[in-house]
């Protein structure tokens, strides 16, 4: 059984807080791949492919409360938008202001959690 929170300021909670786990495993894959030589998009993709499922699961169980896959297609586009946006902004600071991928990548990260909660919540699970 699910349980919606109560409430916009508990909702974004429980966004925050579930996307926090979710973007921790995101950003540690994206790390690693970092590390391991990958160029920044392709770190980018591969660990939002991977997190997006797991993402998709609980914001759409422990958040929004809705049921069934119907929009995972919606959620799916969405993490294509959030990904462009998220590689823009790591270009802009990595490529054109000489910044480490690594700081590009949670300032995007916080940047993107943001615009994601509101697109989720009045797009995809309205």
């Amino acid at each position: 059984m699910t349980s919606r929170p109560e409430g916009f300021p508990l909702q974004v909670l429980s966004f925050a807080f579930v996307g926090a786990l979710n973007t921790a495993l995101a950003y540690a894959l994206f790390a690693a791949f970092i590390y391991a030589g990958w160029h920044y998009t392709v770190a980018t993709l591969v660990a939002g492919v991977l997190s997006v499922l797991t993402g998709y699961k609980a914001q759409r169980r422990y958040v929004f409360s809705f049921r069934g896959d119907s929009r995972l297609l919606r959620f799916s586009l969405v993490f294509v938008a959030i990904y462009a946006l998220s590689i823009g902004i790591q270009g802009a600071l990595s490529d054109l202001g000489g910044i480490s991928h690594y700081v590009s990548g949670a300032v995007a990260t916080v940047v993107c959690a943001a615009v994601s909660f509101f697109v989720n919540r009045y797009y995809v699970f309205r």
